[in-house]
């Protein structure tokens, strides 16, 4: 911050000081995003990612009483994953600068949190070839699994993406489809004379992002996910890391003319994907 920025642009950095940013920033972004709700979230320090990885378990045999237990060995490799920065930045006048009071603090927090949420889901649910800053999203992976339906009437196809999991020793954790997607899928009807829906509506508190549960899995829903598009996921195959040094910065020199004062966020996130076959695409067709 330079030494002539105003004392109100002083005094909202001082209330959106560091020790500020887990509360203003990152617990907001992993209560909102959907990635965080389907994804493992871990906070590091670290400037790269590192994910263990077992690629061979230790092998148990059979032995007769008292005979040697022959020794194995685990096999262990590491994922490396470099974090990519993405930043936010919102505007507030001056008088919002002087007020003190708790309440425009949190929604200047909750605003930039948004923001950067919706980032996150977009970067992950998309594809990013054509951003290089920005980290391979499930649109860019080569090895998951498709699905594509012949139709949309029933709840087959969500049976056979959780055992196309199951393959690879998985369990899908979520599904996630677009709106509009996941309200063709939550009024399917238990039959042609039935009015009852195949789907139970499981509020969870304030998160409108579940409408249905499927044999007891979350339907999620996201707009960054392409419509007629449904990611089934195993959330203790993807991970979304976060750096700790998440940065808030205030300054009033940008709009000086206009005597509004910036305020910018910065977080590096990166994600993780440790059985790309795992995680099961399905594509269904068009709404007639």
């Amino acid at each position: 911050m330079t030494t002539n920025t105003s004392q109100a642009a002083a005094d909202a950095l001082t209330w959106l000081s560091s020790d500020k940013a887990l509360d203003l920033i990152v617990r907001p972004v992993t209560n909102t995003a959907v990635t965080a709700q389907v994804a493992r979230t871990r906070l590091t320090a670290a400037h790269q990612l590192r994910v263990p990885i077992v690629l061979a378990d230790p092998q148990a045999q059979w032995v007769a009483e008292g005979e040697e237990v022959p020794l194995s060995s685990t096999q262990l490799g590491e994922q490396v994953i470099g974090f990519n920065k993405l930043a936010g930045l919102t505007v507030i006048t001056r008088e919002l600068a002087n007020d003190t009071d708790p309440s425009v603090l949190n929604e200047i927090g909750a605003g930039l949190a948004r923001d950067i949420a919706r980032q996150i889901d977009n970067a992950f649910f998309g594809s990013n070839t054509a951003d290089a800053n920005a980290p391979a999203g499930l649109e860019d992976l080569e090895n998951i699994t498709e699905i594509e339906a012949t139709t949309l009437e029933d709840l087959d196809v969500f049976t056979e993406a959780r055992f196309a999991a199951a393959q690879h020793d998985a369990t899908v954790g979520a599904f996630v489809a677009h709106p509009t997607t996941a309200q063709r899928i939550a009024v399917l009807k238990e039959g042609s004379t039935s009015a009852r829906n195949l789907l139970a509506s499981v509020p969870e508190g304030d998160n409108s992002g579940i409408v249905a549960s499927i044999d007891g899995i979350a339907l999620r829903t996201s707009t960054a996910v392409t419509e007629g598009t449904i990611w089934a996921i195993p959330n203790d195959r993807v991970i979304l890391g976060i750096r700790e040094d998440v940065n808030i910065q205030v300054s009033d020199q940008v709009f000086f003319s206009s005597d509004r004062i910036a305020i910018r966020a910065t977080m590096r996130a990166a994600f993780g994907y440790l059985d790309q076959g795992s995680i099961i695409k399905v594509t269904v067709p068009a709404a007639e």
